[in-house]
């Protein structure tokens, strides 16, 4: 799960409250000092674009509450489903045809599940549009930008082989 993009400076307790709040409707158990270790051991901070393209680029499957995380791992070819916990998140993900499940319909995490049924034709057709058409509107009302026009996903090859691949390697539900 994407729990470590919750995290903030401001009131550490209020990361764990978020994260017990999705995990609980999810079902899953964790304590305070088992989530925080697990953090520490596993959280991942990138102040750079480049290097978390780099890491999301050697993952096979992205699933997490955060929008951002998630989209940047389709924009490296990585499949990816959001579990949207609010109103934003879900309109968002919709807007962009991002596969997506509310976390009141996730009461077991089902990955395998969760991954055969992401349809990324949509999200694949619609990025590009909006890519184009942010990058238009840029340009018309002069504001620099370093977006090239016409620009599909970085990785769609890669994206679709990974889909195969998951779909294969978990088989039939």
């Amino acid at each position: 799960l994407e729990m470590r993009m919750l995290l903030s400076r401001d009131k550490p307790e209020i990361d764990f409250e978020n994260a017990q709040a999705v995990l609980n409707e999810m079902n899953m158990d964790v304590e305070p000092l088992r989530y925080t270790k697990h953090i520490k051991k596993n959280a991942k901070v990138f102040f750079d674009l480049a290097q978390w393209d780099k890491f999301i680029s050697k993952v096979d499957y992205s699933i997490g509450t955060r929008f951002h995380g998630n989209l940047i791992a389709l924009t490296n070819g990585v499949p990816a489903t959001i579990i949207s916990h609010d109103s934003r998140t879900t309109e968002m993900a919709e807007l962009m045809r991002i596969p997506h499940v509310p976390v009141g319909k996730v009461r077991r995490l089902d990955v395998h599940h969760l991954a055969q049924v992401g349809d990324y034709d949509g999200f694949q057709r619609n990025y590009t549009v909006l890519y184009d058409r942010f990058a238009q509107f840029l340009l018309e009302n002069g504001i620099s930008h370093r977006l090239e026009q016409h620009s599909a996903i970085g990785a769609p090859s890669r994206l679709y082989n990974l889909v195969s691949g998951l779909r294969l390697h978990f088989g039939k539900y």
